[in-house]
């Protein structure tokens, strides 16, 4: 098993770190995967979402407002840095989830524009190197995080609104 978390990193810089969780419970060394240089005293509630794809390529989407860039971000980790490595959606982006099929990455997301919340979505085919963004649903309540599924092939996003208690979206 593998945990990818935001990790405080000296001096007080809030990137995120893995490491893998053998069986016998015992966690294995944990090494820097996001290099944002987010400095804070406090900590951020936007959490990392990690899956790997067929090949063992590691896909990761995460929330930043470091002083390399802001924003939310997909990217696949490896040794040392981040490959194929994208904005994710606008300026106001945020709570994104990853989910991983084979090839396929579907990336989910919600955006607030002052007066509504979208949930948007992007989809790549061929292991993350291109994508196809995606509107899904739209609220002027308040709204949850959404949360990806990987099921028969098939992605879906569940999404809590004040008027749809539990939505379950087919995504494209």
């Amino acid at each position: 098993m593998l945990a990818m978390w935001r990790h405080v990193f000296s001096p007080n810089i809030r990137d995120h770190g893995l490491a893998q969780m053998h069986p016998d419970g015992r966690a294995g060394s944990v090494r820097r995967v996001t290099f944002d240089d987010w400095r804070v005293d406090v900590c951020p509630h936007h959490g990392p979402s990690l899956a790997a794809d067929a090949s063992g390529r590691l896909h990761a989407v995460w929330f930043t407002q470091g002083s390399i860039r802001t924003g939310v971000f997909y990217g696949r980790l490896r040794d040392g840095g981040v490959d194929a490595q994208r904005r994710v959606g606008g300026e106001t982006a945020e709570h994104a989830d990853l989910a991983v099929n084979g090839q396929r990455v579907a990336v989910a997301w919600k955006e607030f524009d002052g007066k509504r919340s979208q949930l948007r979505a992007m989809i790549s085919e061929d292991g993350g190197d291109s994508w196809r963004e995606h509107d899904l649903a739209t609220t002027s309540e308040a709204s949850g995080q959404p949360l990806l599924l990987e099921r028969q092939g098939r992605f879906y996003a569940f999404w809590n609104t004040a008027r749809e208690p539990l939505t379950v979206i087919a995504m494209p």
